[in-house]
């Protein structure tokens, strides 16, 4: 039989009698997600992600049924379901599916609609859905505000506890976003934008407001900004333990599949490090204070390892507390990153603690793209470029990435071996009348992708 025509066939459960009950309606997709049903109507039929969802579904681990939510006769029929279920005898003849990951970041309300409401949010995740992506990168760190609900602001003294675009709503977007994403199979990383930067404002917004001991300093004792930001001192073991608070508030707390820093965290711009506690400690272990150049190697180096080792008390903090999830980083290319803003992402991947790279590899055509991903192997080892997924901009420096480029460097990345891309951002694919999703969904993301590395089993 035609995989069309199984895809056709009606192994689904009817869910119309819930339709009354939102609540638990939206309870069971969640528990059927965690079979590998993915449900996206109320009826109960399949959406885009068909093939995985009922590959998974007719392997998946029947224990999981009674979550209490759903009762004895609703689990009977449907593992009479199951045990009737074409999919049962024809998932194995189902076509090999690559492993790929197929990612996109969904940025705020300045930049984008999909979080304006849940309306919006739910079409954009249903729009993923059918052009086959597997993982979305929202943001939840922002300008200072978290766009989840959050004690640790408020144990820190900070007037929100979520963005108040999000509180003038009574919204809670991340939350929203996990069920819209999971209901369409979709793996959820959220995505601490902002890490240690402040504010765009020069005086560092409301964060350095009310600790103004958070600051980092140049070498002429001013505040600093650069690249558009204000900074925190990522340097400081406060500050370090206020952003691991976040990270490990959010993985407690909701239903994540993993958790994403970038070009901002752990970051720290290169001419950081000059206020009193970072120059007490540097000489504490070296006799003498910092060299007044911040570029100096052996400085600049010292200041990058503080940034790795937080990394590496991160990473094991959220392996301790849920070993499946995914820690992903998103820096700037190396060794820029590193000479710039401390990212030594060359050591992050040697030490392992990193389980998915993207470097962010925003250029505005494709030989100059080539040229970076040529770049990869010079301080990546074959194990390591198999966790390689590089962040890909549908504009850069001012410039929109064409179709015809975009569709090779998705080409390019299948002849080194990459397993797949993320892009920056949403609603670049909208653009020209969805000219960029069309071309996506014909071209490379005709078929379904599994998504790479364990976050397979995560969904399943």
């Amino acid at each position: 039989m035609r995989l069309e025509q199984l895809q056709r066939r009606n192994v689904g459960i009817s869910l119309s009698k819930l339709s009354a009950e939102p609540e638990l309606l939206v309870q069971l997709q969640e528990n059927l997600a965690r079979l590998g049903l993915y449900t996206s109507r109320i009826d109960g039929s399949y959406g885009p992600q068909t093939e995985a969802a009922l590959e998974a579904f007719c392997h998946a681990d029947l224990n999981l049924l009674d979550q209490g939510v759903l009762g004895a006769s609703f689990a009977q029929e449907l593992l009479s379901r199951r045990q009737n279920s074409p999919f049962r005898t024809a998932s194995s003849s189902l076509p090999h599916l690559p492993q790929e990951l197929r990612g996109i970041w969904i940025p705020n309300v300045n930049h984008s609609k999909v979080l304006d409401s849940r309306v919006n949010l739910a079409q954009a995740m249903e729009f993923l859905a059918e052009l086959r992506f597997n993982v979305v990168f929202p943001v939840v760190w922002n300008q200072g505000f978290t766009l989840y609900r959050s004690q640790v602001m408020l144990d820190h003294g900070f007037a929100f506890n979520i963005a108040p675009y999000f509180a003038h709503q009574g919204r809670d977007p991340l939350a929203e976003l996990i069920v819209e994403a999971h209901s369409r199979g979709i793996v959820v990383i959220p995505w601490f934008e902002y890490g240690f930067a402040s504010s765009p404002k020069r005086q560092g917004g409301h964060l350095l407001q009310k600790k103004p001991a958070w600051a980092v300093r140049d070498a002429q004792g001013s505040l600093l900004h650069k690249g558009g930001m204000t900074w925190m001192n990522a340097l400081d073991p406060e500050v370090q333990e206020f952003m691991q608070s976040l990270i490990l508030e959010v993985i407690q707390k909701y239903d994540v599949d993993g958790i994403q820093g970038d070009d901002r965290l752990p970051a720290l711009p290169a001419e950081a490090g000059y206020e009193p506690s970072t120059l007490i400690r540097f000489r504490a272990e070296f006799g003498q204070a910092p060299p007044a150049n911040p570029k100096d190697s052996a400085w600049l180096q010292w200041r990058a390892d503080q940034l790795t080792d937080f990394l590496a008390r991160l990473y094991s903090q959220i392996k301790a507390i849920r070993p499946q999830l995914v820690v992903s980083m998103a820096p700037s290319v190396y060794p820029w990153g590193l000479q710039n803003y401390l990212q030594d992402s060359k050591a992050w991947m040697q030490r392992g603690l990193v389980d998915l790279l993207h470097p962010q590899i925003y250029r505005s055509d494709f030989g100059k793209y080539r040229q970076e991903i040529e770049k990869l192997g010079q301080y990546l080892g074959a194990d390591q470029l198999q966790k390689c997924v590089p962040g890909v901009a549908f504009k850069a420096n001012g410039v929109e990435l064409s179709c015809q480029d975009l569709l090779r460097i998705i080409q390019l990345h299948r002849e080194h071996g990459i397993p797949g891309e993320v892009f920056f951002f949403y609603e670049g694919l909208r653009r020209q009348s969805n000219a960029v999703a069309k071309a996506l969904k014909g071209g490379p993301y005709a078929t379904l992708a599994s998504v790479p590395f364990s976050l397979q089993a995560d969904l399943a």
